[in-house]
């Protein structure tokens, strides 16, 4: 996911701003995982790996938007 934002910062998808808020969300997202894994002695449970990945797909899909809204701009 980290190269996707990289990516899309690359070819203009996304401004610093998007950009910027996109890698502070994986950040979050990474940080819960630690501490569900932490309070959990490393292992995630099913309901918890659900809502990680269903966060994952939501950032997925907000960055294909902004990838696909980049080529609509007018130049």
């Amino acid at each position: 996911m980290g190269d996707r934002i990289d990516k899309s910062r690359d070819d203009g998808a996304l401004d610093r701003i998007e950009y910027d808020r996109a890698r502070h969300s994986l950040d979050d997202l990474r940080r819960a995982e630690d501490e569900m894994r932490d309070h959990q002695h490393g292992q995630l449970t099913d309901n918890q790996t659900a809502d990680l990945e269903s966060r994952l797909d939501a950032m997925a899909d907000q960055i294909h938007w902004a990838h696909q809204e980049a080529f609509v701009k007018p130049w």
